[in-house]
């Protein structure tokens, strides 16, 4: 039985797998580094080591091999969505994308967190414009547009495309000068 189609078929399963494959990255990612983080915490060495950037956390293929699978599983999810198109399949798999990561978080893991967050912009034409909306109001509750790094305003301004508001200028000094972002007119 589908959870996210009418009727269930070898292609709407094979999406639904895709989305419980997403689910199951994230939280295996979340787990694993949480435990490489647990494993190193408190041995002096290992300041030592973290501070000149050749610690285990840093240098772990835990982190690319997250990324690169979530990438994967991303473009499968929107190829799929464009033949058998479910607004809810493709907002319950742009969820874990826009979860709050608090600056308390462990550094590392929360900065591979945040770089994901950008491969869910080929997810943001398959969702209703009330699900974008509330993804793009969430994300500007979460970052100012000054501290946000190119890919993260990739994705807000496709998530403004979604929801049909203005962009933001993505020019070098736009923010700069004004001291404050600029609305493309």
């Amino acid at each position: 039985m589908s959870n996210f189609f009418p009727t269930e078929t070898a292609q709407t399963a094979a999406l639904e797998e895709q989305y419980e494959t997403l689910k199951g990255l994230f939280a295996t990612y979340l787990h694993d580094s949480d435990e490489l983080f647990q494993k190193q915490k408190g041995k002096t060495s290992e300041h030592f080591k973290r501070y000149l950037s050749m610690d285990e956390l840093r240098t772990s293929p835990l982190h690319k091999k997250f990324y690169e699978d979530v990438q994967t599983c991303v473009e499968a999810l929107a190829a799929g969505l464009a033949d058998c198109p479910s607004p809810e399949l493709a907002q319950a798999a742009a969820e874990p994308f826009f979860r709050q990561k608090p600056k308390s978080m462990e550094p590392n893991q929360r900065s591979w967190l945040i770089a994901a967050e950008a491969l869910v912009i080929p997810l943001i034409p398959h969702l209703r414009r009330e699900d974008a909306e509330r993804f793009r109001t969430a994300y500007e509750q979460q970052y100012q547009w000054a501290e946000m790094m190119p890919k993260q305003r990739e994705l807000y301004n496709a998530l403004c495309d979604a929801t049909g508001k203005k962009r933001k200028r993505v020019g070098l000094f736009a923010s700069f000068l004004a001291g404050r972002p600029k609305e493309d007119d």
